[in-house]
């Protein structure tokens, strides 16, 4: 160590002896003709190089045409980032995602809220079930039942007669209006058609033998004869079935309907009794409940029903954009340049996943022209680029942009400009450091 030391002390001490000798081997100033002054201006003037007013050099660098730092819009931990550096993207592909098991859940969550809004607006719309309307129709027969007994005044084997004979009554008028079953007429068309067929098939046969003098004494006679006896019968049933009651048989059959309800109303009892008023107001409120019931949905129901499914489609939407908000997605066609996190990383709004860059073309950019240099400017103007790594290369380029806003850098207003090569070379590369030369005469 002691040896090091000593080392590098003499090292030191030739290195100050060699510098003294040089500077008294220097020629001397004539202090009488010039001064310190003088003497740093002549100085300066030496080291500047002769400028020419029709030219401006400023330092730029490359960037791509379009690049962009990338960053989810809501904070998490990255689950996968699907690419690599430099790996080519498309617009729109998914490059990265945050975990979202919390999201898919209250995704599903809402897409249920909506099944269950849809459901109850399509019940309301779909109306009463059957059941919901028997049992209704059932709770009316009791309270009438229930009013048929308070009005009764007369023993039950009397009200009973008298039912009978009114429902026997009514069942032979509605028998009467409603003609026979269709299964009956249906059965009679049917013999009849396979009675015309049986007559048609032996009058055929018939025919064959009718030049036989003797052929009333042949089966086929014979088999013709019950063939059309057959055939009348089924005609007059099919008839008898199909034929409209008369109008006397009609009146009839309602005077004694008539007479049969006069009979009954006689056996009951006052209809202004208590008792009486209290089943008949049990009838007519189990008459509204079915009316109300057979009436459906109101129109502020149906409102209702469809804003609580406008609110949950509109909820589906909101958990569907917060889960598409955890994928990040390329804004457009480019190269991955850099990938700043990880897996497993959380990130805020702020931070910068990647970087996406187009280069499909490369632009120069310089933001060192002062407010002095960039009034001569215009865009389209002709310029000259040199990248300091690719020496002796020139490239010739026009002004592409020109901001219009310039920023303070210590006191001076310094605009930036965009300038785009006239070719392109593939061995650029993202902030290579290049000189620009605007040819104010041009």
């Amino acid at each position: 160590m002691k040896r090091v030391w000593t080392t590098i002390i003499l090292l030191i001490l030739v290195g100050l002896a060699i510098g003294l000798a040089g500077w008294m081997l220097l020629p001397q100033p004539n202090t009488a003709h010039t001064s310190p002054s003088n003497n740093a201006n002549a100085a300066t003037l030496d080291l500047i190089a002769p400028t020419d007013p029709n030219r401006i050099a400023v330092e730029a660098f490359v960037v791509p045409m379009q690049s962009a730092p990338l960053s989810f819009v809501t904070t998490g931990r990255i689950a996968e980032i699907l690419v690599t550096e430099g790996e080519t993207v498309q617009r729109g592909q998914v490059i990265a995602r945050l975990e979202d098991a919390e999201a898919r859940a209250a995704f599903a969550q809402a897409e249920a809220a909506l099944r269950v809004a849809q459901a109850d607006y399509e019940l309301l719309i779909a109306g009463p079930r059957q059941e919901q309307i028997d049992a209704l129709q059932a709770a009316l027969d009791a309270a009438q039942a229930r009013l048929d007994q308070v009005l009764e005044r007369a023993d039950p084997l009397q009200l009973a007669a008298a039912r009978t004979s009114l429902a026997a009554a009514q069942a032979s008028l509605e028998e009467l209006q409603e003609g026979p079953p269709n299964e009956a007429i249906i059965q009679a068309a049917a013999e009849l058609a396979n009675a015309e067929a049986e007559l048609r098939l032996a009058q055929a046969r018939y025919d064959e033998v009718a030049w036989d003098p003797a052929v009333g004494t042949r089966p086929e006679a014979r088999d013709l004869e019950i063939a059309t006896n057959t055939y009348t019968a089924a005609k007059a049933q099919y008839d008898l079935l199909t034929q409209p009651p008369s109008e006397a048989e009609l009146t009839a059959a309602q005077a004694q309907v008539l007479n049969a309800q006069v009979a009954l109303a006689a056996l009951q009892v006052d209809e202004n009794s208590p008792e009486v008023r209290e089943a008949a107001a049990q009838v007519r409120e189990a008459e509204a409940q079915l009316e109300l019931l057979m009436a459906g949905p109101r129109a502020q129901e149906l409102e209702a029903a469809q804003a609580n499914v406008d609110a949950a489609r509109a909820g589906v939407a909101k958990a569907a954009a917060a889960l598409s908000n955890l994928e990040l997605r390329a804004p457009f066609d480019g190269v991955i340049a850099q990938i700043d996190a990880m897996p497993g990383q959380t990130v805020g709004t702020t931070q910068t996943v990647l970087w996406l860059a187009d280069t499909s073309s490369w632009l120069i950019k310089t933001q060192d022209l002062s407010e002095y240099d960039v009034v001569h400017l215009r865009e389209g103007m002709p310029v000259t680029i040199e990248i300091e790594a690719l020496p002796g290369s020139t490239f010739e380029g026009t002004i592409e942009h020109i901001r219009l806003q310039g920023k303070d850098d210590k006191n001076t207003t310094m605009y930036t400009v965009l300038i785009r090569p006239n070719e392109f070379d593939e061995r650029l590369r993202w902030n290579m450091s290049a000189l620009v030369t605007f040819d104010l005469e041009q």
